[in-house]
C-alpha cells in the first residue's frame, strides 16, 4: 500500500512539474526573439566571431544595440527585457 501511495505521489509531482515547464511565446515575444536572432547573426558577421569571443567588448554590444534599434527596439526596452 505504501509503495502505491509513493508511486501516486511521484506521478502527481511529475504532472505538476510538467505543467509549469514552458508556455507558447506571445506574438511580441516571437517578434523580439526573431529580431534578436537576426541581429546576433548580423553582428557576428559584421564584427567577427561571437559575443562570447568578444567578452566585455563594447564593439559587439554597440553594433547589436544599433541593429535592434533598427528593428524598432529602444535601448530602454532592451534593458527592461534583459535585466
Amino acid at each position: 500500500m505504501f509503495k502505491m501511495m509513493l508511486l501516486v505521489s511521484f506521478a502527481s509531482a511529475l504532472l505538476l512539474l510538467g505543467g509549469c515547464a514552458t508556455r507558447p511565446l506571445t506574438p511580441a515575444e516571437q517578434a523580439f526573439r526573431s529580431a534578436q536572432m537576426s541581429c546576433t547573426e548580423q553582428t557576428d558577421a559584421m564584427v567577427g566571431g561571437s559575443r562570447f569571443r568578444w567578452g566585455d567588448s563594447f564593439q559587439w554590444g554597440n553594433y547589436f544595440e544599433w541593429c535592434m534599434n533598427g528593428m524598432g527596439y529602444t535601448k530602454e526596452q532592451l534593458q527592461t527585457l534583459w535585466y
